[in-house]
């Protein structure tokens, strides 16, 4: 689920409206909520839609939508960050629950690996940027809860943001029965344990930063009960056995972001200023 994905093709819809916005284009409809280009109603039709409008599906899921819009607005509240996705309005009516961020253009670290591993000083400048947003998210008390490259926005500066706090939690908080992150990028502990900590988003970004340096995820399985089990038990191809060009400052940072112990990992202070450095060291060896 994203706040904007705008590498998506999806048809033009109909014109509506929901209270003061117009909706344009569906841009993404995920398990648990749609997202609309939105443009202020009192615009003309030929204006920007310069929004997005995010509001639960309709049907059995609806319920847990309209629940991780309110986390969203709550975690997004706590913070401002210009790494982490802004909410600009919050709607929670028996009738109509909606969320409206800003449409922001770009692309996702996910569309930017399709094209294989990623120079050094790129994967530094865009996870730093990610883990200044998860520093302030820790610092004001949530979590991300689904930190992965689909969620990572990259505008033509280099400017990166997280996106979607739909899964986010607060701190030390009892998680429900239902577990809504993704596993291929989740922490060994988050399939067992059920606090919310800041260190599984830890873990969550080393394994973004280790598909930007090597192309490829640190774990792939055909279900999440095969991934849950090479979180926890396995270590991941080393990243210097798959490219000589990465420093081994950088591998060796990433290693620690995946420690199957929480305890073992870096806080997120750390991984920025850890990976600001690492910026530096590579750029100034082009």
């Amino acid at each position: 689920m994203l706040v904007t994905h705008p590498d998506a093709q999806l048809a033009h819809q109909s014109v509506r409206c929901v209270d003061n916005w117009t909706l344009t284009e569906l841009i993404h409809r995920g398990r648990y909520a749609e997202l609309h280009r939105a443009r202020p109603a009192t615009q003309p039709a030929a204006g920007p839609a310069d929004y997005v409008l995010k509001q639960p599906v309709t049907g059995l899921a609806a319920t847990i939508g309209r629940e991780l819009l309110r986390r969203e607005s709550a975690a997004a509240a706590a913070v401002a960050d210009p790494h982490v996705i802004t909410v600009l309005q919050f709607a929670d009516r028996h009738d109509s629950t909606y969320l409206v961020t800003p449409f922001l253009p770009g692309r996702t670290v996910d569309r930017l690996c399709r094209v294989g591993p990623l120079p050094e000083a790129v994967a530094c400048w865009i996870g730093r940027q990610a883990a200044e947003g998860l520093a302030s998210l820790h610092a004001a008390g949530w979590s991300h809860g689904d930190v992965k490259p689909l969620n990572l926005l990259v505008n033509s500066d280099g400017h990166t943001t997280l996106l979607d706090l739909g899964f986010a939690s607060r701190l030390g908080e009892q998680r429900g029965d239902i577990w809504l992150g993704t596993p291929r990028y989740a922490a060994p502990e988050v399939f067992a344990s059920a606090h919310v900590a800041a260190a599984a988003d830890i873990y969550s970004l080393g394994c973004v930063l280790y598909e930007q340096l090597t192309g490829a995820a640190p774990f792939t399985a055909e279900n999440a009960e095969e991934l849950a089990i090479a979180h926890r038990e396995r270590s991941p191809r080393s990243i210097d056995s798959q490219r000589l060009d990465v420093s081994r400052d950088a591998a060796a940072l990433v290693d620690r972001m995946l420690s199957k112990l929480p305890s073992d990992r870096p806080a997120a202070a750390e991984v920025v200023d850890q990976l600001y450095r690492l910026e530096l060291d590579a750029l100034s060896a082009v």
